[in-house]
């Protein structure tokens, strides 16, 4: 971990998906919060939304849960992104005139709901 710190090296988790294929027991066992504890910047992803029944909202959710804050979740974010030095200093910007005070954090779940398969669809092609 501290190379990956050292070296800014980020990762992009996805909380949801790491639980329902079996790569951390739980949300709670999940090494998220070591890693942001030892400094490396983690953004939060949905994988496969279709397949896994999540979203974005469900996996930023479950990274609230964990105590993990919005502007934690946008500055990982932001140290990940490839962008210009222009388009960097607009969304550094946009952060700093942020109220990150007022930002809601009403939706946090510890389990994400099972997977409704009824909503998957076949493809016509294999």
């Amino acid at each position: 971990m501290r190379e990956a710190a050292d070296r800014g090296i980020g990762f992009d988790i996805c909380l949801i998906s790491n639980m329902r294929l079996g790569a951390t027991p739980s949300l709670e066992e999940h090494p998220i919060t070591s890693f942001v504890a030892a400094g490396i910047h983690c953004s939060v992803s949905s994988d496969d939304p279709a397949l896994l029944d999540t979203n974005l909202e469900r996996d930023h959710a479950a990274a609230r849960s964990l105590g993990l804050t919005p502007k934690q979740l946008y500055d990982a974010a932001l140290a990940g992104v490839l962008c210009d030095d222009e388009t960097r200093l607009a969304l550094h910007q946009l952060a700093d005139s942020h109220n990150w005070s007022d930002t809601l954090i009403t939706r946090t779940t510890r389990d994400p709901p099972p997977i409704d398969r009824s909503r998957r669809t076949r493809s016509s092609t294999c």
